[in-house]
C-alpha cells in the first residue's frame, strides 16, 4: 500500500473513530493503529467482494434472455416467444425465482406508497372541504343575525305602525261619530 492510500485509509479510520465517539486515530498505541488499519482493510476488501457478488448475482438473473442467451440452451429468444409452452413455463419460472434484491418487495411498497399519497391527498381534500364549508357556514350565520337584527327592527316598526293605525282608526272613529252625532 503506498503512502497516499494509507493516508487516505487512516483518515477513514480517523473519520469513523469521530463518528463511533471513540478515542483519535493518532491518540492510539500502535498496536492499536495496525489492527484498526487490518480492520479497515478487511472492511474495504470484504465489501468489494459483496459488490462483485451483487453484479455477478445480477448478471446470473433468471430472465427469457438469460435462458436463450445460455451456452446450455440451444435455442433461441424467437424460439421461445414462438413456443407457447416454452414461453409460460419460462414466465412462471421466473416469477418463482426467489426475490434476492427485493425487487418484488419493493414494487408493492412502491405501489403501496403510492395508494397511501392518493389517500393522503384525498383526506387533505376533505379536510380542505370541510373548513371552506365551516367558514362558509360562519358567513350565513353571521348573515342570518344580521339579518335577524333588521327583521327584528322592521317587526319593532311594523308593530309601532299597526299601533298609529289602531289610533287613526279609533280618533277617526270619534271623528266620525262625532260628525254624525251633528
Amino acid at each position: 500500500m503506498d503512502a497516499i492510500e494509507m493516508n487516505s485509509l487512516r483518515k477513514n479510520i480517523d473519520l469513523k473513530l469521530k463518528n463511533y465517539g471513540l478515542s483519535l486515530f493518532d491518540e492510539l498505541d500502535n498496536k492499536s493503529q495496525e489492527r484498526l488499519i487490518q480492520i479497515e482493510e478487511f472492511i474495504i476488501k470484504n465489501r468489494e467482494e459483496v459488490e462483485n457478488y451483487i453484479l455477478q448475482a445480477k448478471k446470473l438473473k433468471l430472465s427469457i434472455s438469460s435462458v436463450a442467451d445460455s451456452q446450455d440452451t440451444k435455442f433461441t429468444r424467437k424460439t421461445v416467444y414462438n413456443d407457447a409452452i416454452l414461453k409460460k413455463f419460462l414466465e412462471k419460472s421466473i416469477e418463482d425465482e426467489p426475490d434476492y434484491f427485493n425487487e418484488m418487495k419493493l414494487k408493492k411498497l412502491t405501489e403501496k406508497l403510492g395508494a397511501l399519497k392518493e389517500q393522503y391527498d384525498k383526506v387533505i381534500n376533505n379536510i380542505l372541504d370541510v373548513k371552506i364549508l365551516d367558514l362558509t357556514i360562519k358567513e350565513y350565520k353571521k348573515e342570518i343575525n344580521r339579518l335577524c337584527d333588521i327583521n327584528q327592527g322592521l317587526n319593532s316598526v311594523l308593530s309601532e305602525k299597526e299601533r298609529t293605525i289602531q289610533y287613526l282608526k279609533s280618533n277617526n272613529k270619534h271623528v266620525l261619530d262625532n260628525i254624525n252625532f251633528r
